[in-house]
């Protein structure tokens, strides 16, 4: 199996380990990897500067090719490090950048800083790249250094249809770990003094060739879930946490809510996000 990857790099200047991410992934899967940057029309620029100066205009066109001609430096510098078939693609906003980014296996992106999911040129980048896409998303947290993602996976599991995609999503993933833990966190039913009966993530993992699974069921505690989630990685050496975007909503305030926009903001590892 070729992997087919993309990487999202309007902010490799100072963001460049989810390229690094991204390459040395590439190098290990034997990957295909393009790097995809999102650029402005003139049309939006000119509109932008509405009644400025002409050269005004003229002048945020110019550093904007800049900006692209140095992405593309740095991204190519880059590449000349890892062993790995590369591809720069730069597209326009009015030629719906995010749907030529479907036919890829995973994107990876920089987590977002602090609580901002805002990023030139899209404002709500994160959030159209996950709903527009229907992809799945490998974020990178600020300042990632590691070599290797994906050797021991952590799947944070709800009984859910998005977690189960997530899991689907994953799989290729999980099928080449060393090692994949579940983790389950119940929570207390006031109305039912008996467990309900869900779907048996272990023996469908098992059933799939995911070997060594580890299914763990943790109390719901006041950490919460997202915290419990990050604590039981970095216990158990993890280097992939794998969720499903909890939310159905398409409204972009409440999308990213509770555990999904807690671990996409504030996880030290890398997530990989699916919806």
């Amino acid at each position: 199996m070729t992997y087919e990857l993309s990487v999202s790099v309007n902010d490799i200047g100072d963001r460049a380990y989810a390229a690094h991410s991204a390459l040395s992934f590439a190098t290990q899967k034997n990957a295909n990897l393009t790097a995809v940057y999102i650029k402005l029309d003139e049309v939006q620029i000119r509109r932008w500067a509405g009644s400025s100066p002409y050269a005004l205009a003229n002048q945020m066109l110019v550093d904007q090719d800049k900006r692209e001609h140095d992405a593309k430096s740095l991204f190519e510098s880059m590449a000349k490090s890892y062993d790995c078939k590369t591809t720069w693609k730069t597209v326009h906003q009015s030629d719906d950048p995010f749907k030529q980014m479907i036919c890829t296996d995973y994107i990876f992106a920089p987590q977002p800083i602090n609580d901002d999911f805002s990023r030139s040129p899209d404002d709500h980048f994160i959030t159209d790249l996950l709903l527009l896409t229907k992809r799945p998303i490998i974020l990178i947290p600020n300042g990632w250094k590691e070599t290797h993602i994906g050797d021991n996976i952590l799947i944070g599991w709800n009984d859910s249809t998005i977690a189960m995609r997530a899991v689907a999503d994953a799989m290729p993933l999980l099928q080449s770990a060393k090692r994949v833990s579940v983790l389950k966190i119940m929570k207390k039913n006031r109305f039912s003094p008996k467990p309900l009966a869900y779907p048996d993530i272990k023996s469908y993992l098992d059933g799939k060739g995911v070997t060594n699974t580890l299914l763990v069921q943790a109390d719901d505690k006041e950490l919460g879930e997202h915290q419990e989630l990050v604590n039981f990685a970095h216990n158990d050496d993890c280097d992939l946490i794998v969720i499903g975007g909890y939310s159905h909503s398409r409204f972009k305030e409440v999308f990213f809510g509770g555990v999904t926009k807690h671990l996409l903001t504030q996880s030290d590892l890398p997530v990989l996000v699916s919806h």
